[in-house]
């Protein structure tokens, strides 16, 4: 996943030039990452499969597909081998008792889930460091941490309670609880969403991937890949906001947050425009043959 991040990184600045829409990076990187973890290798069929939910470019703030875009993707799943996470998705559902098509449907929900979550991530991890240039070097996995600090990819986390609870009157074993991740990143704090990359935090200023023995498993290969693109195209190109509008404004905080959607998961319903500028490598001095 990681490689397929930095590769696609790579094609896109090869091949993007002028403005372009931070949510279309995202995207492309993203599901490449989720689909060659899921079959071990890049497949084009499957991606396109996974991107056309999406599209135009995370507008969409669900990953619900519709019949014709769900047997479009399993139909791909199915041709694409069996590699990566969908072999042990498949030996597990065997050792079960479960057919084949738990094991696709299962895959199917992780691909749609994970592409989501990553490309979002790397949308505003985009913007911010536009917003925010560094001074120094590019400090990808601080500026990944700081992303989903302030943006976790999910709103909610629901879990059934165990045990009973004494909170609010108490809440007794069975019932179902919500917990807000945004709430509990923020609370009431304003000054909470000034992106700050290289400030000391804890660990519980944020739970990004959720909490307990159900935290989301892909988490932290989810912020690896977009590290690794973040990495990759900040070795090869430099960027910045096509919009004064969606930079700082006079409370600290990014101004392209405002047009953001929860509707489960994180979503840019509105573009997210960046300028691109190749970066240009020094020269070798005169008579260096290179």
């Amino acid at each position: 996943s990681r490689a397929a991040a930095v590769a696609v990184a790579a094609d896109l600045m090869a091949r993007l030039r002028g403005p372009v829409d931070a949510r279309e990076v995202g995207l492309r990187v993203g599901t490449a990452c989720v689909v060659a973890a899921m079959v071990g290798c890049r497949d084009a069929a499957l991606e396109r499969a996974v991107e056309a939910i999406f599209a135009p470019s995370l507008a969409r703030a669900h990953y619900r597909a519709t019949p014709a875009e769900g047997a479009r993707v399993e139909s791909a799943l199915r041709a694409a081998g069996d590699g990566g996470l969908l072999a042990a998705l498949r030996q597990e559902c065997a050792a079960a008792g479960f057919d084949d098509g738990v094991a696709v449907d299962n895959a199917h929900r992780a691909l749609l889930a994970g592409a989501q979550t990553i490309a979002a991530t790397l949308c505003a991890a985009l913007a911010f460091v536009a917003a925010h240039p560094p001074q120094k070097s590019l400090d990808a996995r601080a500026a990944v941490r700081e992303t989903l600090r302030i943006l976790p990819p999910v709103a909610t986390l629901p879990r059934r309670v165990e045990t009973r609870v004494d909170v609010g009157g108490g809440i007794g074993r069975g019932a179902w609880v919500v917990g807000d991740l945004v709430a509990c990143a923020h609370g009431g704090d304003a000054t909470s969403l000034r992106y700050d990359p290289a400030a000391r935090r804890s660990d519980g200023d944020a739970a990004p991937w959720g909490v307990g023995p159900r935290a989301c498993p892909a988490g932290q290969l989810s912020t690896a890949c977009v590290a690794a693109a973040l990495e990759a195209l900040d070795a090869r190109a430099t960027w910045r906001l096509a919009r004064k509008r969606d930079g700082v404004g006079p409370d600290g905080t990014c101004q392209f947050l405002e047009p953001l959607v929860y509707a489960r998961t994180l979503a840019f319903p509105r573009p997210v425009p960046l300028v691109i500028d190749e970066r240009q490598l020094p020269r070798p001095p005169r008579g260096c043959n290179l």
